[in-house]
C-alpha cells in the first residue's frame, strides 16, 4: 500500500491549535477542579454555619448545667464548635415541641433541651428511693439526619453528644460531692444508679435516613444523570444536525423537543424505578411521581442547557465537552459538597439545579428540610429560561451547520442545491431544483436553456 506523505510544514497548524487547545484545557481543568476542590477547603472553619440551639424547658439544676456547660464550649477558643446558640425557653412558650419545629423547618440544625420539670422529677425520685424514674428523660438532643446524612452525623450528632454526655458527668460529680438525703441506704439499695447516675439523655431523629441507597444516588448518582443528560443531548444534535439545513425553524424546535421528551421521561423512569428495586421507602405513592418528575425536570435542565451551548459552539467543537465538564463541575460542587462548610463565595450553589433536586429528593424521601417549592420553582425558572433561549438561537440562525450536513441532508431529501455552511440563509431555501428554477426571472432561465 502506498503511502502520502504529507508536505513539509503542514504539522505547523495542527501543533499551533494543539498548544490553543492544551492551554484551554489546561486553564479549564486549574479553575474548575480548583473550584470543586476550594469548596471542601477547611471546613471546620466554618463549623459556625451549622447552628445548634439549647434550650433550658427545667429552669433548676439540670437546666443550669446544661447551660453552663454549653456556655463554656462556646468560649472554648481551642476547638473549632458548630454555632451553638442558648435561647430562651420564652421564645417557644415553653413548649419543647416548637424547638421540634424549629429543626424541622430548618431554622436550625439540631438542639438540646433539658427537659420540663427533670430536676424536680430527680428529687422527688431520689426522696422516694423510686425504682421507675428514667434518667433519660432529662435531656433530649434533636436532629434531622435526612437533611446531610453525612455533615449531620460529623457536624451535628457527635458534637450534641458530647455535651450531654459532659452535662450528665459533671451533674453527677457535683451530686455526689454533695448529696445529703436521709435515705441513702435505701436509695443505694432500691436503685442505686440514681446516684451513680442520676441523669442521662435521649436522642430523637426527626427524620431518619431509611434508604442507604441514596447516599449514593443522591450524590454521584447525579452526577451520572447528568452525565447522560449530555450523551442525550450529543445524540440529539448528531441525529437532527443534518436537518438544519432543510426544515423550518419551528420543525426543528418540535422535533427536537419530542426526542429530548421521549429520552428524559424514560431514563428518569428507570432511576426512579432503581430507587424502589433497592428498596428506597417513599412514605406515599405520590412521593414516588413527585421523585420520578423532579429528576425528569434536572435532566430537562440539563439537556436543554447541553444543547444550547452545542448549537452555539458547534455540537463537533472540542469546546464542547470542555464546557460540558464545566457545567458539571458547577453543578457537582453544590450538589455533591455542603454549601454551610465552605465560604460564602460558594452561596451561587444554592441557586444551582443539582443542589435544588438533592434537596427536594430528601423532602420526598425522608421528610427532611421541606424546602420543595422554592426548589421546584427554580427549576421550572431554569427550565423556562432555557426553552426561551433556544427558541430564541433556534430563530435567529445562531446553530453552526457542518459542511457534511448538506451532503447528510440529501438522505433525508430529494438532492437540491447546496445550502450555505451556516444557517443564516438556510431557512426559506428552495427544497428542490425545480422550485428554484420556477423562482428565478423566466429570462434567466430561458438563456440557460
Amino acid at each position: 500500500m502506498n503511502k502520502v506523505i504529507a508536505p513539509r510544514g503542514v504539522e505547523v497548524p495542527i501543533w499551533k491549535k494543539t498548544a490553543i487547545l492544551f492551554g484551554a484545557m489546561t486553564a479549564l481543568f486549574f479553575l474548575s477542579v480548583g473550584l470543586f476542590l476550594g469548596q471542601s477547603y477547611e471546613p471546620e472553619t466554618y463549623k459556625k454555619n451549622i447552628n445548634i440551639y439549647v434550650v433550658d424547658f427545667d429552669g433548676a439544676s439540670i437546666g443550669k448545667k446544661l447551660k453552663d456547660v454549653s456556655q463554656k464550649t462556646i468560649t472554648n477558643n481551642t476547638v473549632l464548635q458548630p454555632g451553638w446558640l442558648v435561647v430562651d425557653a420564652i421564645n417557644y412558650n415553653n413548649d419543647p415541641q416548637k424547638v421540634i419545629a424549629a429543626v424541622n423547618s430548618g431554622e436550625a440544625w439540631g438542639a438540646i433541651v433539658a427537659n420540663p420539670d427533670a430536676s424536680s422529677k430527680f428529687l422527688a425520685a431520689l426522696s422516694t428511693a423510686s425504682t421507675t424514674y428514667d434518667p433519660t428523660a432529662a435531656l433530649t438532643f434533636f436532629y434531622d439526619q435526612g437533611r446531610s446524612p453525612k455533615t449531620v452525623f460529623e457536624q451535628v450528632i457527635a458534637p450534641m453528644r458530647q455535651i450531654v454526655q459532659q452535662v450528665a458527668a459533671e451533674y453527677a460529680a457535683d451530686f455526689l460531692k454533695t448529696v445529703n438525703v436521709g435515705n441513702l441506704t435505701q436509695v443505694v439499695q432500691q436503685n442505686p444508679s440514681l446516684i451513680t447516675t442520676p441523669i442521662s439523655y435521649t436522642e430523637q431523629n426527626l427524620h431518619p435516613n431509611n434508604a442507604p441507597v441514596t447516599d449514593s444516588s443522591l450524590t454521584f448518582g447525579q452526577v451520572i444523570l447528568m452525565v447522560f443528560s449530555f450523551a442525550v443531548a450529543q445524540s440529539i444534535l448528531q441525529l437532527t444536525g443534518p436537518l438544519v439545513p432543510r426544515l423550518e425553524h419551528s420543525v426543528i424546535i418540535f422535533l427536537r423537543a419530542r426526542i429530548i421528551t421521549l429520552f428524559v421521561i424514560g431514563i428518569s423512569l428507570w432511576y426512579t424505578v432503581l430507587h424502589s428495586a433497592l428498596r428506597a421507602k417513599f412514605p406515599s405513592p405520590g412521593n414516588w411521581f413527585a421523585f420520578w418528575f423532579l429528576q425528569a425536570m434536572q435532566m430537562f435542565v440539563h439537556v436543554l442547557t447541553f444543547i444550547n451551548v452545542g448549537i452555539l459552539v458547534g455540537r463537533n467543537s472540542p469546546a464542547f465537552p470542555l464546557l460540558f465538564l464545566i457545567v458539571l463541575i458547577l453543578n457537582a460542587t453544590a450538589g455533591v459538597g455542603v454549601i454551610e462548610l465552605s465560604s460564602e463565595f460558594f452561596r451561587w450553589g444554592y441557586a444551582m439545579p443539582m443542589w435544588n433536586t438533592v434537596t427536594a429528593s430528601r423532602t420526598l424521601l425522608f421528610g427532611s428540610y421541606n424546602r420543595i417549592s422554592l426548589n421546584v420553582g427554580l427549576l421550572f425558572v431554569w427550565f423556562i429560561l432555557l426553552s426561551l433561549l433556544y427558541v430564541f438561537i433556534q430563530f435567529s440562525n445562531r446553530e453552526l451547520v457542518d459542511e457534511d450536513d448538506e451532503s447528510d441532508a440529501g438522505s433525508y431529501f430529494a438532492e437540491g442545491p447546496q445550502q450555505p455552511r451556516y444557517g443564516f440563509a438556510a431557512r426559506g431555501q428552495p427544497k428542490s431544483f425545480d422550485e428554484e428554477e420556477r423562482r428565478r426571472p423566466a429570462d434567466d432561465v430561458a438563456d440557460e436553456r
